[in-house]
């Protein structure tokens, strides 16, 4: 009899320590940085918002808000179909979206991409329709125009880097063909950092990583149907497969977001359900992080990540919430913002 009361006092003890665990995590979480989302429970065009963590204000826009690198502007791209035809608009503002610092109104320039320049005082925006990128400069009041040489257009940008002064993007040719390339501002220093080989797809998950001079990308081997993580030098140098894994297109992996200190990398991955990894930035360590999970976001100090989580309403409908969960310790997550919402980005600035 001794023996199970000593047993059943030392399950009670690991459920208080466990429990007490739990709500040091929830107690001592002081989270920074704005939160971009969508509410999807409505039919499109979709409702998006910015959630300041520490102050709880939420700001509602009607299109997608991108912010700038010291949180202080809001860049937004608006299309309106009028009946017989779009109209677009790109606005910049302060974070409630009252108040309008730049206002662009052309019914041809279709917007696809938009960028932050590193000190804020440019925006870039990708015109897939006009086959170039265009330049705000706000301290000139002026628009400038690259073009990139050989017929090439540009499909994503990336980064435009602080440290070199180079904006890094993905362009195809017209045998539609994707290359990662780079280019300042001013459209000269054009470089091809990869090309493709035949038979091979690089997809549009990717993320750069300023100190080390290094970007990511996911990338499909049609012949081998396998799907990889790899990493290259900024100059070209020292291509690395980093994550081989078996599927039909290169969103079989995806969400690629590098840790702040540059260490380690969180992604999606699809095996039945959507889950996170995480992995070492040489590739190493690669484990099972999140189970149903999207979106992985690192916080400022790398310590917890944010990520769109699944949740069950009934046997046959899912949705999706915002939660947040420590990197070294297993089974701890919160919820920070209910679903059904869509996490679009984590802005720590």
């Amino acid at each position: 009899m001794k023996a199970k009361n000593t047993f059943y006092l030392f399950c009670i003890s690991c459920f208080v320590l466990l429990s007490c665990a739990k709500d040091d995590f929830l107690k001592n979480l002081e989270l920074e940085g704005k939160v971009i989302y969508a509410q999807n429970e409505a039919s499109w065009p979709y409702d998006y918002y910015i959630k300041d963590l520490k102050t709880k204000n939420i700001n509602k826009f009607t299109s997608l808000p991108l912010i700038s690198n010291k949180g202080d502007k809001v860049a937004l791209y608006k299309e309106t179909w009028t009946g017989t035809t779009y109209t677009y608009a790109v606005l910049v503002t302060d974070l409630s979206g009252t108040e309008t610092f730049y206002s662009s109104n052309e019914p041809s320039f279709s917007v696809t991409n938009m960028l932050w320049s590193p000190d804020d005082n440019q925006l870039v925006m990708l015109s897939y329709e006009k086959n170039n990128i265009r330049i705000y400069d706000f301290t000139t009041q002026k628009v400038s125009k690259i073009y990139l040489p050989g017929g090439d257009v540009f499909k994503n940008i990336i980064k435009w880097s602080g440290k070199d002064d180079f904006i890094y993007f993905m362009s195809k040719n017209s045998k539609k063909e994707l290359s990662v390339g780079k280019i300042k501002p001013d459209g000269t220093g054009y470089q091809t950092v990869f090309r493709q080989e035949s038979h091979h797809l690089i997809g549009s998950s990717y993320d750069y990583d300023e100190n080390a001079d290094l970007i990511l990308f996911n990338y499909f081997d049609s012949t081998k149907s396998e799907v990889k993580i790899v990493s290259i030098h900024n100059d070209g140098s020292e291509l690395k497969t980093l994550f081989t894994g078996f599927g039909f297109h290169p969103a079989w992996v995806n969400d690629i977001d590098i840790s702040p200190d540059g260490k380690k990398i969180l992604y999606g991955q699809i095996s039945g359900l959507d889950d996170i990894y995480i992995m070492d930035i040489d590739g190493g360590n690669n484990k099972l992080f999140w189970k149903q999970a999207l979106h992985p976001q690192w916080s400022k100090d790398g310590t917890i990540a944010m990520a769109n989580v699944r949740y069950y309403m009934d046997w046959n409908t899912s949705k999706w919430d915002i939660r947040v969960k420590k990197i070294n310790q297993d089974g701890e997550e919160e919820t920070i913002i209910n679903g059904p919402v869509t996490l679009i980005s984590w802005i720590t600035d």
